[in-house]
């Protein structure tokens, strides 16, 4: 009991700390400390939305966005036990997701029970070998894992960005994203985990299972590490990497072991990101829609993009992000309409906006801007 408070204090005095440095600069800036931090935890974990409506809306997104922070924690802690730091988390949920999306369309003809183990399995493999790379890196040469899993992020980022343009990406796609996954190879959201005990979960929420599933990876990381052999020679490794191989500990071994494991875990990401987080109902700048319908149910990869800035002026309707190059006097924003079909279906075009003088140039559909103060 006595090391549980004792390694509970130093977390608290930390969190205290913050939110009184925090404080004092919300003060100086003229605001109200007590009012910007009831909106902060009310935001994350209220129950009730600004008109007294009972909500699910805050913790479940709260708990959506902790279930990727839970799994890439979990990955960073393992790796730490055997000393060491394992940047390269970024790449390999970016593989794990990849690989997840990619058995989600190369077997889509395979049922759920058999498509969602083995999408999982991949997630956990990809991101264990982008791991181990790094870690046979170390043991062989003893190059920092840091400088190498850096690297392995951009190589991740740029190779899953080639595969995702080059090979699964849809014709006339504007978004660079892979074709839909399997509609059985999605995992259940809360919505449908909690309908049987007549609890109506908004099924705009993407909480799924993976966040019980991370839990229990919680768990089984602390078995792991304090109750098996395997965990018990990784954390001498961590502990005193002369005396461990002085045991009989293979300090190479445990090294490239622990990466590995460090990496499954982080590619533990796409299960939430891929298998539970698709098909979404309700997608920003656009009408609801059936998670069926033109919902993309693809893993969009990332890549390099240009600064990104939001519009700071009214614009009656959605406006998305636009590009502005250092050279460049033309915005682009991304307007959603209607269609009028009648089915919720939604398509987009592009127009393109005279920074000097706000007229529409190219426009495909209606988009209106106000000015303000002489400016755009």
């Amino acid at each position: 009991m006595k090391t549980l408070i004792r390694e509970s204090l130093f977390p608290l005095i930390a969190v205290a700390a913050a939110f009184l440095i925090g404080g004092v600069i919300v003060l100086a800036v003229g605001d109200s400390p007590k009012k910007v931090y009831i909106l902060l935890i009310s935001g994350a974990f209220g129950l009730f939305d600004n008109l007294g409506n009972f909500t699910f809306d805050n913790w479940g997104y709260t708990l959506f966005q902790t279930t990727p922070l839970i799994f890439t924690g979990l990955a960073v802690a393992l790796a730490l036990k055997c000393g060491l730091l394992n940047i390269g988390a970024e790449g390999q949920l970016y593989v794990g997701a990849f690989a997840a999306a990619w058995v989600g369309i190369t077997f889509a003809k395979f049922p759920g029970f058999v498509l969602i183990p083995a999408a999982m399995i991949a997630a956990m493999g990809a991101g264990a070998v982008w791991g181990a790379i790094p870690g046979a890196l170390k043991a062989r040469f003893g190059s920092h894992e840091v400088i190498n899993t850096i690297m392995m992020n951009f190589i991740a980022i740029g190779l899953i960005s080639y595969l995702t343009q080059r090979f699964y990406k849809e014709q006339g796609d504007p978004i660079m994203q892979t074709t839909p996954i399997a509609e059985q190879a999605h995992i259940a959201r809360f919505s449908t985990l909690l309908a049987p005990f007549g609890v109506s979960f908004p099924q705009s929420i993407p909480l799924n299972v993976s966040f019980l599933l991370a839990l229990l990876t919680a768990f089984l990381v602390w078995v792991f590490l304090w109750r098996t052999k395997w965990g018990y020679e990784i954390r001498a490794v961590g502990s005193n990497p002369a005396a461990a191989e002085y045991g009989g500990v293979s300090v190479r071994k445990q090294i490239v072991l622990a990466m590995a494991l460090s990496g499954a875990l982080a590619g533990m990401v796409g299960v939430n990101d891929v298998l539970g987080n698709l098909g979404d109902p309700v997608q920003r700048g656009t009408d609801r829609r059936g998670p069926a319908a033109r919902a993309r149910s693809g893993w969009a990869a990332r890549r390099a993009q240009p600064k990104r800035r939001w519009c700071q002026r009214d614009v009656q309707g959605y406006g998305y992000p636009f590009n502005r190059g250092r050279d460049c006097h033309l915005l682009y924003f991304q307007q959603w309409q209607h269609n009028g079909a009648g089915n919720g279906h939604a398509e987009y075009s592009l127009s393109t906006l005279d920074q000097r003088n706000c007229n529409v140039q190219h426009n495909r559909s209606p988009v209106r801007v106000q000015q303000r103060d002489g400016q755009l």
